[in-house]
């Protein structure tokens, strides 16, 4: 992911959503998703990222010591990022942005999808 361009993050309530819906719901213990959409460096595919079971979120942007951000920056490219374990059930993803911008999700479970991409001509970002 390092130098891609984060295009969106979602945050989604699964309970909430299935009551929005009118669907049949029981109470879901971690009800959150978060989704996340990369463009990669290359600019020829789009990472989707799905984190459940959410236990714990953060973003902080910009944080205390931005790095290049400047006022009326987004998110800005993804820079580095760590995964752990804080605890035997729950993984943790770290993101820091160039903006300086931190994510931090703590999740049980992940999926993703690579999406092919194509522009006429690169982005002017």
């Amino acid at each position: 992911m390092h130098d891609g361009k984060i295009i969106s993050i979602n945050i989604k309530d699964i309970m909430a959503e299935r009551i929005k819906q009118r669907k049949q719901h029981k109470n879901i213990h971690n009800p959150l998703t978060i989704e996340i959409e990369v463009i990669n460096y290359e600019e020829d595919k789009i990472y989707s990222l799905k984190y459940a079971s959410i236990r714990k979120t953060k973003i902080d942007s910009p944080s205390e010591t931005p790095l290049f951000w400047r006022d009326g920056s987004g998110l800005e490219d993804w820079g580095y990022d760590e995964l752990t374990m804080p605890d035997e059930e729950y993984f943790r993803h770290e993101i820091l942005l160039s903006s300086g911008s931190e994510l931090l999700i703590e999740f049980k479970r992940f999926s993703y999808k690579v999406e092919k991409f194509k522009l006429e001509k690169p982005l002017d970002i």
